[in-house]
């Protein structure tokens, strides 16, 4: 019993401790979810974040290309789908292209080269970004 509550004060808390100050029963691990929900004609269908190569919007539509070549076509903007993806693995590189950083193969000064051969534009507001997370996920 005392170990649940010393991890429900310190998330009660919100004290932040790195690892090596945290005694074990400390350790606060959060559950994060792995699948989004897309509201589809046919019905809601889950998918699994990995399973998503980029989406592309034109207007209030939102186009998901999926590992397998399968598209959805949703009724919902880009800016809905990317907030409820995780930003760790999701980036947004164009107005109109939110990516996933693990299927990027190549980056050249204004494209994305995908593992399925898609050309992305890159925006210039959004490179910087974009080289940031880049760096930051080749060096986890």
């Amino acid at each position: 019993m005392q170990i649940v509550k010393s991890e429900f004060r310190l998330c009660k808390q919100n004290k932040v401790l790195s690892l090596k100050q945290r005694k074990p029963q400390q350790i606060v691990y959060k559950l994060l979810p792995t699948k989004i929900a897309f509201p589809t004609l046919d019905g809601t269908r889950y998918i699994r974040f990995e399973n998503i190569i980029h989406c592309s919007s034109a207007n209030n539509y939102c186009k998901v290309i999926l590992k397998g070549g399968e598209e959805i076509l949703l009724s919902k903007t880009l800016k809905w789908v990317e907030d409820r993806l995780p930003s760790e693995f999701f980036v947004r590189v164009h107005a109109s292209h939110l990516v996933n950083i693990d299927y990027i193969s190549k980056f050249c000064y204004d494209f994305l080269l995908l593992e399925n051969n898609s050309q992305i534009p890159v925006s210039r507001s959004r490179k910087i970004e974009l080289e940031i997370k880049l760096n930051r996920q080749c060096f986890l």
